[in-house]
């Protein structure tokens, strides 16, 4: 258990752990994208070193917020994030999903806009995860699907390329999926308090 100093909790969502490119401790990101009523006009994204496992408190924590680039508030589960950082994506909960990109991303206060790339024939997102090798996970509360890395692809061109439907444990509410480490396997978990993580 972690206290993150001086940020609030609105509606997270989803998070990420993404490589450094310096060298030293990954970076966690904490997506603060939900908006089930529709009604907010900014999002935020929070990054900050992967704590040591003794540590109890973090404060330095950078503030990545944006507006989507249609003026539209967004209900968003799911992010990505790639080119170790520079980029994130944004898959809405909507049907279909819309999926939005924040390029040369930069923290501080300053304002960023999410543009609009297209849509996914997929609705009702609620997770997505990328592997370290670049290979892309997209859950639904009932499918799941696994798109291999395409060489010189991006995201969004990778996401509307074939996917490969996976197999899932049907859970409530699920919202959760992500890669196991060195490609270990595929976990997910359900948002509802008790129940197990799947393998």
């Amino acid at each position: 258990k972690i206290i993150l100093e001086g940020i609030s909790n609105r509606d997270w969502e989803d998070m990420a752990i993404v490589e450094s490119r310096d060298g030293g401790a990954p970076f966690i990101y904490i997506a603060d994208i939900g908006d089930n009523h529709k009604n907010r006009g900014e999002y935020n994204i929070y990054r900050l070193r992967e704590p040591r496992l003794d540590k109890r408190e973090v404060s330095e924590i950078e503030k990545i917020t944006f507006r989507y680039s249609d003026n539209i508030s967004h209900d968003a589960d799911a992010f990505l994030v790639a080119g170790q950082g520079k980029e994130i994506y944004l898959l809405t909960k909507e049907n279909p999903t819309l999926v939005f990109r924040i390029s040369n991303v930069v923290s501080g206060g300053m304002v960023q806009t999410a543009q609009k790339l297209g849509s996914l024939k997929i609705g009702g997102i609620t997770s997505s995860a990328v592997s370290r090798t670049g290979e892309i996970l997209v859950r639904t509360y009932n499918n799941l699907y696994f798109w291999p890395k395409t060489v010189s692809a991006g995201v969004y061109d990778m996401l509307n390329k074939k996917k490969q439907e996976i197999p899932i444990h049907v859970e409530t509410q699920g919202e959760a999926v992500t890669f196991g480490k060195v490609n270990s396997g595929i976990f997910t978990l359900s948002e509802n308090a008790g129940l197990p993580l799947n393998l």
